[in-house]
């Protein structure tokens, strides 16, 4: 199905972005430097985080205009695949999940 790529965009530069001619070089070569190194500025607009296949689904934590893949991943066609990530985020970090009991 292909890769996809998670790019963080600050939008108080979109006037900037609109603008610039080199914006699509930027994001290219960010996001080819995935696959050698770890994420790279596009600039001050913003950076590349992470990439990965389609058919699965990566949580990205972001802020600051910067972000980070969780690296856990899960497929899409997981049959709840938020818990999934939920429960195997968890375990990663050596916690166990359980459900609340209905109340009374």
């Amino acid at each position: 199905m292909g890769w996809i790529s998670t790019i963080v965009v600050l939008n108080d530069f979109l006037h900037e972005i609109g603008k610039d001619p080199t914006f699509g070089q930027r994001v290219e070569r960010a996001v080819l430097s995935l696959y050698e190194t770890k994420p790279q500025d596009i600039g001050h607009y913003g950076c590349a985080i992470e990439t990965h296949h389609n058919d699965g689904i990566i949580p990205v934590l972001v802020g600051h205009g910067r972000g980070s893949a969780l690296e856990v991943s899960v497929p899409w066609d997981s049959k709840d695949p938020e818990m999934e990530l939920l429960l195997r985020l968890a375990h990663k970090r050596g916690y166990t999940l359980r459900k609340k009991p209905a109340r009374k």
